[in-house]
């Protein structure tokens, strides 16, 4: 099952020891937003900001164009590239990533090419999903409700059915390998017990790897303003030992670290990218379309010209001194920084086994 709240970097060496130059590190992971087009109005939407946007998709050609200049993240080349190559790509963005027309197209470009595909979805595209199901590591859903009411509120539509989420999470089971690891997320907000209850009687029956409830982080340039009430009943839910490891789903509750006591990120822009639908790079959502946090245009340059660029070496420096205690709290960087500042800063009892 994927880290959801921890990092891998100990399991990728070479990254986690480029990451540390400072001066030229290479990305683990690059998160793609294909389309800012989305059929759903999340009550909790970061992005919600760019919904004026929402008809942006990423280039197809170019996208395909760029991607087939990186060399493939195993084998002969990349050894001759000194692990300077992403291993990994996450679809989801800001918007509905199986709303890109080409969306199977990229899918199968990026397996083609070697490299493993995470997907977050709200599952509305049932024909898309099954025909890449068998290419994906992991596939989220973002279901956030057990009954049709709470999801149409939470989901911002009438149109979308929970039945109809759940048959197509099922589907994706069936037809994905063996290897791929299917979970729902659920954002903690105001969901009655009732309900809570009901998306896990829904998940045991779609036969899903995970349930994950997610604490609800404000994007600072979103709109949203979400009420929190079910935080308590959820870790209640999570305590529950019928639940736990070995039993289907398991039960994650994602929990809220302590407050960051390190200055400066080393891992935003370094070994973790964020692409826009207009696809621009950012080190995190936090800046996405924060044109001053803009470190390149894959309409414009190569990865490899990116990745050397003068103006995402000044961003990495600015990233090093910024204060993370005025980040957004929890973000998906922060296990990863905590690693990564011991391992630039060690103590003496690190010495020992």
């Amino acid at each position: 099952m994927p880290n959801l709240d921890g990092h891998n970097l100990h399991l990728n060496l070479e990254h986690t020891a480029l990451s540390l130059t400072r001066e030229d590190p290479v990305p683990l992971t690059i998160e793609l937003g294909l389309t800012s087009r989305c059929n759903h109005w999340c009550i909790y939407c970061a992005f919600d900001f760019k919904r004026p946007d929402k008809r942006v998709d990423t280039n197809t050609q170019v996208l395909l164009d760029w991607l087939a200049a990186i060399p493939k993240p195993y084998g002969a080349t990349a050894k001759a590239y000194g692990g300077a190559i992403p291993r990994s790509f996450h679809l989801a963005g800001d918007g509905e990533p199986t709303c890109h027309p080409d969306f199977v197209e990229i899918v199968q470009a990026l397996h083609d090419r070697g490299f493993a595909i995470g997907l977050t979805t709200n599952g509305s595209k049932p024909e898309k999903l099954i025909k890449v199901a068998p290419y994906l590591a992991w596939c989220r859903f973002s279901v956030d409700a057990g009954t049709q009411e709470v999801y149409e509120r939470i989901h911002g539509t009438i149109q979308a059915r929970i039945e109809q989420t759940f048959q197509t999470i099922y589907a994706v089971t069936l037809g994905a390998s063996k290897t791929t690891t299917i979970g729902v997320q659920c954002l903690i907000l105001d969901q009655p017990e009732t309900d809570l209850i009901q998306l896990v009687d829904r998940c045991i029956n779609a036969e899903v790897d995970y349930l994950a409830f997610k604490p609800y982080s404000q994007h600072p340039m979103s709109k949203s303003k979400v009420e929190v009430t079910a935080d308590s009943f959820v870790n209640r839910l999570g305590e529950n030992e019928s639940l736990s490891p070995g039993h289907t789903p398991y039960v994650v509750v994602r929990k809220v670290p302590p407050a960051k006591d390190y200055v400066g990120c080393l891992a935003a822009a370094s070994l973790f990218w964020v692409a826009g639908a207009d696809g621009r790079f950012y080190p995190c959502a936090q800046f996405m379309g924060n044109q001053d946090w803009c470190f390149g245009d894959l309409n414009l340059q190569s990865y490899a010209d990116i990745r050397c660029s003068p103006r995402r070496r000044s961003i990495l420096r600015r990233l090093h001194e910024i204060k993370t205690s005025k980040c957004r709290h929890p973000c998906r960087c922060d296990h990863a920084n905590r690693y990564l500042n011991r391992l630039d800063d060690p103590e003496r009892s690190d010495a020992f086994l």
